[in-house]
């Protein structure tokens, strides 16, 4: 899956508070929260300086992860969908962890940092299980990876609607809600 800069995203949908559970994920990927999501009572997981490699840095600790939406996940166990890929080394091989202007060139989350996670928007999407049309629902996909099936738009798991058919890239138009 994966989405076009194309969208209508509005930063105050967007979560800032988790890192992906993994070493590379692609944008478009709906999440889920892994545990408790947002625990704010343990003050002390607010205040840990983050380890890389046994090195202690005093970058802010995103201790809150999120992975991708099991396969027919419920709307309300659904986050959102990853604005951005993650990935932990550059096409070389050499962790971005250590070179965040490399990170930044390839507009990508390093893993481990926070991802921004959208709520509701507009995109095109692509790797959808099925034929879209317009109003026809989106749900999570059986794949388990986060992706999207086509399905009623009356059904419960619905956590949106497609606005027409796939071009011929791939991409459907996409409005979601998880608001």
């Amino acid at each position: 899956m994966n989405i076009k800069p194309l969208r209508a995203v509005n930063q105050y949908d967007i979560v800032p508070f988790f890192s992906y559970n993994g070493a590379a994920a692609n944008k478009g990927t709906f999440v889920t929260a892994v545990g408790q999501g947002l625990n704010l009572k343990d003050e002390l997981t607010l205040g840990n300086l983050s380890s890389v490699d046994g090195t202690l840095s005093a970058t802010f600790n995103v201790p809150w992860l999120v992975t991708a939406a099991p396969s027919g996940a419920a709307k309300a166990s659904v986050l959102g969908m990853l604005l951005k890929d993650v990935r932990t080394v550059d096409e070389n091989g050499y962790p971005l962890i250590y070179d965040p202007r490399k990170a930044a060139e390839m507009d990508v989350t390093v893993s481990g940092q926070a991802a921004p996670v959208a709520t509701k928007g507009f995109v095109l999407y692509s790797g959808i299980e099925g034929t879209p049309a317009f109003g026809s629902g989106a749900a999570i996909a059986d794949a388990g990876d986060g992706s999207l099936k086509v399905v009623p738009a009356t059904d419960a798991k619905s956590i949106g609607r497609f606005l027409g058919p796939k071009n011929d890239q791939g991409y459907a138009p996409l409005e979601f809600n998880l608001n």
